[in-house]
C-alpha cells in the first residue's frame, strides 16, 4: 500500500502514524524520488509485530539522498511479511522540513546526530499540587502516588471529576502576551490517567484563546481524547475550528507530559513526552499569524464523552519555550557491539553461581539489612539447576512478601548476566540489578543500574492480555535529586521462555543484551537505537556495584497491584548469574592527574572562577593518541577538550551550570539545586582505542557564609578524643551540611536539640553520603600525629567507606573503612602545625560517625 507523493528533501523528518491489527509482521518505509520523479531507493524499513488488538504506532524517519541524485519527494509505503495479515487505519504522515543544520548533517551521511528539541526558555507559572493550601476551583482530590513505574519517589497528584464539562485551573488566570523572536507560549500538563480505577470516555482540551490587537478572538488547542474501547489516546490539534494535525498516543505511555504551544507568527507545536517508556511524539504546523499585540489565555478543559469524566494531573505549567536543533552526537567513543560474548571477548569470569545442589551458597550472597526478616525463606533451589524466588501471601496479613539477595563482591565495570524466566502475576515484579554501598553520588558511593524489571509484563487492565515489555533503568542522584532514565524493550518470545539478560558496563557505556544480541529501543533522552546509557547523555560512574536478584512488592495504587482472586505463590526463576570483569590492565589506559598548582581548596563561593588543570599522558602499553579529555561534576559532563592544554575554566554559578548536563533533568523533569550538595570533580581522558583513564576526585563545597564558631564558643584542644557532637556552631551549610534538615528521626538523648544533625551522646545517627561536619580545634603542639576515626556501619553492605578529612580546607588524609575488617583503614598519619585549625569530616557513605581521636606520636 503506497500513498501519494509529497515534496520532501534530504534532512526532512517524517513521522508516519497509523493503527493496525492482525498477525505476523508489517513494515513501513519511505520511497524516495528524484526531481524528475525517478526512484531513488528507500529509507530503512521499520517492522511492526501485529497483535489481535488495534494498536497505535509511530515510525520516525529522516529523508536522505539516494544513488540517483537528490531527493525531492517521498511516498509512505506499508507492507506485510509473507503469510501476514493486517488491517490499517488512521494513516498519517507529519512532515517537518529540515533546518539548514539538519540538512547539512543528513547530507554528511549521518555522521552527526541532531535533534530538534523543545526547550524551556522561561517558566512563567506552575502548579505541582504539592501546596495543599493553594486555592483551586474546582477543588481536586489530592492523592500521593509514585511518579511513574521505575520512579518510586512520591508525588502529589490532583484528581478532577465531573458529570459535566469543567475547567481545570491553569496556573495564572491572566492572559499572557505572545512572546517575540520565534518563541512559543506553551501550556503543559502531566496526565496520569483518565480514571484511576475504570478508564472514562473523556476529552481534555489543552490550549489557548487568543484575543486583542483589534482582531476577533481565535482558538488553538490540542484535544486529548480517551476512549476505553481503544488502546490509545487520539490527540487532535485544532486551529480556528479546523483540524490541523493528529497523532495517536498509546495509553501505556501514561503518565506523560503533554505540551501545546503557539507563536505570534502562527506556528504551533504539540509534544507528548512519556514518563513510562521515554518516547516522544511531536506534531508541528502553522495557521494564520496572530495580530500584533495579541495575548493568549491558557486553559485545560475536560468534558465527558459519555458518562462522567475523570482526569489525574500533575505539573501544570505555563512556559515560554523555543525549538532548537542540538547536536546529540556523543563526543565519546562507544562500542555498541550488535552481538557480544564476554568469553570470546576475553573478559575473565570473576563470579558464577549455576545454582546446582540443594541450597544457596551463602558464601557468595548476603541479605541486606532491610530484608533480613523475610528474605532467605523465599529463596530455594529446585534441584534442576535453578534458583527460585517466590512471592507469597503472609497468612496473617494477607499481604505479599518476597525477598532479595546481593553478591558479597562488587565490581567496577564488567558484563553482568543472568538467565531468567519472567514472572506474570500482579502485585509484585522481579528485578536483576546493580547497586553500590549507596546511591547519592556516582563518584562516591555508586548509582543504580536496573538490568531488567518486569512490571510491564502484567496486563495494563485486570483481565487484559499479558505483555512482553520489560523496563531498563539508570538511577543517579545529583545532590538530593534522583535523576532517572529508562528504555522499554520487547522480549523476542513468550513469558514461558528463558532469556539471558546481560549488561555490558564499561567506563563510558552501559548497554543491554538479550541472548547475546544488543537490545533495540528508542527514548527521548538518547540518540541511540539501542538500550544504551552513556557518559555524555546520562552519567559516568567510578564505584564498584553488587549484582542483585530480588522481587519487589507493588504499592496499593500501582496499575497491576490488584491481587484479589489471584492464586499465589508466583515464581522468579534463574538458571545462572555470572559476572565477567572488564579488562583493565595496568598501563592500558591514559593516565590522568590534576596538575601541579591545581587549586584544591574545599570551599568556594558563588561566582568563583574554578580552574582545573589536567596532566594527561597516553597509555603506556599502546601509546594510542588521546582523543579527548572531559571534566565531570558528580558524574555529569561539564566540558571537554580535544587538544592540549587541558585546562577548564568553570564559573561557579547557577547560570553557568544551567547549560550543562549536570543541570538537566531525568524522566521526572525536576532539576537539581545548584547550592544543595558538594560538587565532586573528576577529569577523564579517552584514547583512540576507546580506553578511559581518570584523575583523583576533587571536591568543592559552595559556602558563601563563614560564620561558624567552635562548639560552646571555646576551642577544644588536641591531642585528645573529639566526640562527634562537638561540631561547630553556625548551622546548615556553614558549620555542617545535613541531607535532611529539620529531621526529627533521633530525639532520644539528642545532644544538639536545636541543630539539624542527629547527634546522640556517642554517635551521629542516620548519616548519608555528602554530609560534612566542621570541628574547630586547637593543636597544642605541632608535629606528627596519628588520626583515627571511630565509626559503625549501619547498612551492612560489604565494601570500603572512604571518609576524607580536611584541615583548613585542604585534604589532610583519608580513612578507608572496610566494614568486614574492623581495624582496616581507620587511622592515618599526618603532620599537624600548632595553632587553631578547622577540620572537616566528609562522609562518602552511610555510617554512624562516633568521633575522631588525635594522638601525638613520640609522646
Amino acid at each position: 500500500m503506497t500513498a501519494a507523493k509529497r515534496p520532501g528533501a534530504c534532512g526532512d523528518r517524517v513521522a508516519v502514524g497509523f493503527t493496525a491489527r492482525g498477525r505476523g509482521r508489517a513494515w513501513v518505509t519511505l520511497v524516495r524520488s528524484t526531481e524528475k520523479g525517478g526512484w531513488n531507493q528507500t529509507e530503512p524499513h521499520v517492522t511492526i509485530d501485529l497483535t489481535d488488538e488495534w494498536t497505535a504506532h509511530e515510525c520516525l524517519f529522516t529523508l536522505h539522498d539516494g544513488p540517483n541524485g537528490e531527493t525531492k519527494s517521498f511516498q509512505v509505503e506499508l507492507g506485510l511479511d509473507t503469510g501476514a495479515e493486517a488491517s490499517f487505519a488512521d494513516v498519517s504522515a507529519d512532515h517537518s522540513p529540515a533546518t539548514p543544520e539538519e540538512r547539512v548533517a543528513a547530507t554528511g551521511k549521518g555522521l552527526r546526530t541532531l535533534r530538534r528539541i523543545l526547550e524551556t526558555k522561561r517558566e512563567i507559572l506552575s502548579d505541582d499540587f504539592e501546596d495543599a493550601a493553594r486555592v483551586r476551583a474546582p477543588v481536586p482530590e489530592l492523592v500521593q502516588d509514585i511518579i511513574a513505574p521505575g520512579l518510586l519517589s512520591k508525588t502529589t497528584l490532583g484528581v478532577y471529576r465531573g458529570d459535566k464539562a469543567f475547567t481545570v485551573p491553569m496556573p495564572g488566570a491572566r492572559a499572557q502576551a505572545l512572546p517575540a523572536s520565534g518563541a512559543f507560549l506553551s501550556a503543559s500538563a502531566r496526565i496520569y490517567d483518565f480514571g484511576r480505577k475504570t478508564r472514562t470516555a473523556a476529552c481534555a482540551r489543552l490550549g489557548f484563546t487568543v484575543e486583542g490587537g483589534g482582531a476577533a478572538p481565535r482558538t488553538a488547542f490540542a484535544e486529548i481524547e480517551s476512549d476505553p474501547a481503544r488502546a490509545d489516546l487520539l490527540c487532535t490539534v485544532m486551529c480556528d475550528g479546523a483540524r490541523a494535525g493528529h497523532v495517536r498516543v498509546p495509553v501505556s505511555a501514561l503518565p506523560a507530559d503533554f505540551t501545546f504551544g503557539v507563536a505570534s507568527d502562527g506556528r504551533w507545536v504539540f509534544q507528548m513526552t512519556s514518563l513510562s517508556d521515554s518516547s516522544v511524539r511531536v506534531r508541528r504546523g502553522a495557521c494564520a499569524p496572530f495580530a500584533k499585540g495579541c495575548a493568549a489565555k491558557a486553559a485545560l478543559e475536560v468534558r465527558p464523552v459519555s458518562g462522567a469524566a475523570e482526569i489525574t494531573l500533575d505539573a501544570l505549567a505555563l512556559r515560554e519555550t523555543v525549538e532548537t536543533v542540538k547536536d546529540t552526537t556523543p563526543p565519546i567513543i562507544l562500542e555498541r557491539a550488535r552481538e557480544f560474548d564476554p568469553v570470546k571477548a576475553g573478559w575473565p569470569l570473576v563470579f558464577a553461581d549455576e545454582f546446582d545442589g540443594d541450597s544457596l551458597d551463602w558464601g557468595k550472597w548476603f541479605v541486606p539489612w532491610y530484608r533480613k526478616k523475610e528474605s532467605a525463606r523465599h529463596f530455594s533451589l529446585d534441584g534442576k539447576g535453578h534458583l527460585v524466588l517466590k512471592v507469597e501471601k503472609n497468612p496473617e496479613t494477607g499481604k505479599l512478601e518476597t525477598g532479595g539477595i546481593w553478591t558479597k563482591d562488587a565490581w567496577r565495570y564488567g558484563y553482568f548476566e543472568a538467565r531468567i524466566k519472567y514472572t506474570r502475576k500482579p502485585g509484585w515484579w522481579s528485578a536483576f540489578w546493580m547497586y553500590g554501598i549507596g546511591n547519592r553520588n556516582p563518584f562516591w558511593d555508586g548509582f543504580e543500574i536496573d538490568i531488567q524489571e518486569d512490571y510491564y509484563t502484567r496486563p495494563k487492565v485486570k483481565g487484559g492480555p499479558e505483555r512482553r515489555t520489560i523496563d531498563h533503568n539508570l538511577h543517579v542522584y545529583t545532590g538530593l535529586l534522583l535523576k532517572s532514565w529508562n528504555y522499554n524493550s520487547e522480549l523476542p518470545g513468550s513469558l514461558d521462555d528463558f532469556y539471558t539478560l546481560g549488561c555490558k558496563w564499561t567506563p563510558f557505556e552501559i548497554s543491554y543484551y538479550v541472548n547475546g544480541k544488543l537490545l533495540s529501543s528508542k527514548a527521548s533522552h538518547s540518540p541511540h537505537d539501542s538500550v544504551t546509557f552513556d557518559a555524555y547523555h546520562h552519567a559516568y560512574g567510578l564505584v564498584p556495584l553488587h549484582a542483585i536478584v530480588s522481587g519487589q512488592i507493588m504499592g496499593e495504587k500501582w496499575f497491576a497491584s490488584d491481587i484479589s482472586g489471584v492464586e499465589f505463590p508466583d515464581e522468579y526463576v534463574l538458571d545462572h548469574v555470572r559476572v565477567y570483569k572488564y579488562p583493565e590492565e595496568e598501563g592500558a589506559a591514559p593516565t590522568v592527574a590534576f596538575a601541579k598548582g591545581q587549586d584544591r581548596a574545599l570551599f568556594a563561593k558563588t561566582g568563583d572562577r574554578l580552574r582545573f588543570f589536567a596532566d594527561v599522558k597516553p597509555a603506556a602499553k599502546s601509546r594510542a593518541p588521546v582523543k579527548a579529555v572531559y571534566l565531570f561534576d558528580d558524574g555529569y559532563l561539564i566540558d571537554f577538550k580535544t587538544e592540549p592544554p587541558y585546562e577548564f575554566l568553570v564559573p561557579f554559578t547557577k547560570e553557568r551550570y544551567a547549560t550543562t548536563r549536570w543541570a538537566q533533568g531525568g524522566r521526572s523533569g525536576a532539576r537539581p539545586a545548584f547550592d544543595s550538595y558538594p560538587h565532586v570533580f573528576v577529569v577523564a581522558a579517552q584514547d583512540a582505542d576507546g580506553r578511559v583513564g581518570h584523575s583523583e576526585k576533587l571536591v568543592k563545597i559552595l559556602r558563601d557564609a563563614n560564620g561558624f564558631t567552635p562548639h560552646g564558643k571555646q576551642d577544644r584542644a588536641v591531642p585528645a578524643f573529639v566526640p562527634p557532637w562537638a561540631f561547630d556552631e553556625g548551622g546548615q551549610g556553614v558549620a555542617y551540611y545535613d541531607t535532611t534538615p529539620g529531621n526529627k528521626a533521633w530525639e532520644k538523648n539528642k545532644k544538639r536539640p536545636n541543630e539539624d544533625v542527629d547527634a546522640g551522646p556517642d554517635r551521629i545517627h542516620y548519616t548519608d553520603t555528602g554530609e560534612w561536619l566542621n570541628y574547630t580545634l586547637r593543636v597544642e603542639k605541632g608535629g606528627p600525629y596519628a588520626v583515627a576515626i571511630k565509626v559503625r556501619d549501619h547498612a551492612a553492605i560489604p565494601g570500603t567507606r572512604y571518609v576524607p578529612l580536611y584541615m583548613d580546607g585542604q585534604l589532610l588524609g583519608a580513612f578507608e573503612v572496610d566494614v568486614a575488617r574492623p581495624d582496616a583503614g581507620r587511622t592515618f598519619k599526618a603532620q599537624l602545625p600548632a595553632g587553631r585549625h578547622t577540620f572537616t569530616v566528609m562522609l562518602h557513605a552511610p555510617i554512624e560517625f562516633m568521633g575522631l581521636d588525635f594522638s601525638k606520636e613520640g609522646d
